[in-house]
């Protein structure tokens, strides 16, 4: 089995990131959410985009908290079919509707998780998604019940035909050696899917291993070839400190890379963060954990401390 150390040389080193992002309307305080899940996931958060997705809450202590609880999700395509859309499964936790952001706001994502050691092989080329950030157009970002809205106290319009996640995580396995990659991916009017960077793990390390998982964001969508000076957007991660690349995608050396398109420019409202599992129709069951899940202004809100 090939070891991590024969891959270093494939994997993008770390660096810090910079404070390149500008801030809009959306205050501080508007952008601080914390979410523990000792038995619920708190007034911040909503469940509303489930299909085949089971919630459970277990034990996952922790040095500082030895009575921490952390959320587990399970796909399981034997399951009943929920009341939503199910055109693939999912089990996912989001912001509530009042919370999300609009465009051009700078901010920091970040969780813990963990995916269980039984599910070494079970993911081979299959389409698993931890985490994925949505563009809405305008009115769908209101706050309130909407018509869609499947619950009346977590009001949420689920995912219709807006295009892919404009960011989006992926976690899939090489067939021949099991390596797993963790894989950051954006989104365009063009391009389905463009890979950002990956970081991969020997599957021994991967699995049954608490990870911790960041996304820096500044969404301005920009389309193929738009070389306006004004659009800063831009996408960096981190899995366990260390970067999906070397540098943002869509900035560098202070500029705009006008050649690395990101997003939708015709959704102009808001986005919004989800995270969890989603996955393809045909799976076998799928576990994840999540724990200490973080929205800040920095990365220092966000990312857990050393050790």
């Amino acid at each position: 089995m090939w070891k991590v150390s024969i891959l270093v040389a494939t994997m993008l080193l770390w660096c810090p990131s910079s404070g390149f992002g500008q801030t809009n309307m959306a205050s501080t305080n508007d952008r601080v959410l914390i979410g523990e899940f000792d038995g619920s996931l708190g007034p911040d958060l909503t469940d509303a985009y489930q299909c085949q997705g089971k919630f459970e809450y277990v034990p996952a202590p922790t040095p500082d908290r030895p009575a921490n609880q952390a959320l587990s999700i399970t796909l399981d395509p034997s399951a009943p079919l929920g009341s939503g859309r199910c055109s693939s499964l999912r089990g996912e936790v989001s912001e509530a509707v009042q919370l999300r952001l609009p465009l051009r706001t700078d901010v920091w994502y970040g969780f813990r998780f963990m995916l269980p050691f039984y599910m070494k092989g079970k993911i081979g080329s299959g389409h698993l998604v931890l985490a994925q950030l949505k563009q809405r157009a305008e009115a769908q970002c209101s706050t309130g019940k909407t018509p869609m809205s499947s619950r009346i106290d977590h009001p949420v319009a689920p995912t219709k035909a807006d295009g892919n996640p404009t960011i989006a995580v992926r976690v899939f396995e090489d067939i021949g050696s099991g390596i797993a990659a963790t894989q950051l991916t954006v989104s365009s009017v063009n391009v389905k899917r463009i890979a950002v960077g990956a970081v991969l793990r020997d599957p021994d390390d991967f699995y049954g291993t608490w990870h911790t998982l960041l996304i820096h964001a500044y969404v301005d969508p920009r389309a193929e070839g738009d070389a306006d000076a004004n659009k800063k957007g831009f996408v960096e991660g981190f899995l366990d400190r260390q970067a999906f690349r070397r540098d943002p995608y869509g900035f560098a050396n202070g500029k705009p890379k006008w050649n690395e398109p990101f997003g939708y420019p015709r959704l102009k409202g808001c986005d919004y963060f989800k995270f969890g599992l989603y996955g393809d129709p045909t799976v076998v069951p799928w576990n994840v954990l999540i724990d200490r899940f973080r929205r800040g202004t920095t990365r220092q809100d966000v990312e857990p401390p050393p050790g």
